[in-house]
């Protein structure tokens, strides 16, 4: 069956098996499969290029091979298997890390980081305070010098939601 009644049959015919000790479970693979697959799951949440999912990747598949403790050649996990399977994590996680890396490389496209430093225009004149187009959007701006109508000002820091904008003269 599928759901609640398969995955506790399932829990149950493998706990049966090990306590009649048909299956011959090893605790250290297992403990190296729970290791390499709570690596490979911290590799995509934390920073770390590629280390923590390796290491995954090699304890997954030592564990694999560790798992059943058998003399019989018909307990064990088949070792093709096993490789098909590690070969599919590992291309996974050169994919994610390569689109890891091109990601790294593109520019920023939003937020405060893609703001400051680029050119607002002028929309209306202002002494102090008053309004610029900066990236299709028309924010509250703040210089200390008059500005007029057309001017182009480099934006050199977000204050809240007002821009504080240099003179087009001044170049920083």
């Amino acid at each position: 069956g599928i759901g609640i009644a398969g995955i506790t049959g399932a829990i149950s015919l493998f706990i049966a098996l090990y306590a009649f000790q048909l299956l011959p479970i090893n605790f250290a693979g297992a403990g190296l499969l729970i290791l390499g697959i709570a690596l490979m799951v911290a590799e995509s949440f934390a920073p770390s290029f590629g280390v923590l999912g390796v290491g995954g990747l090699l304890s997954f598949i030592l564990g694999s091979i560790f798992l059943i403790d058998s003399e019989q050649t018909d307990l064990r996990i088949s070792i093709p298997l096993i490789a098909a399977i590690a070969l599919s994590a590992a291309l996974f996680l050169i994919f994610t890390l390569g689109m890891i890396w091109r990601t790294r490389k593109k520019n920023v496209v939003s937020g405060e980081e893609q703001i400051i430093g680029s050119t607002a225009i002028v929309s209306d004149d202002f002494n102090g305070h008053g309004y610029v187009l900066c990236n299709g959007e028309r924010w509250a701006a703040s210089c200390s010098e008059p500005l007029f109508h057309g001017d182009k000002v480099k934006v050199k820091e977000i204050n809240g939601l007002t821009l504080l904008v240099n003179p087009p003269h001044k170049k920083e």
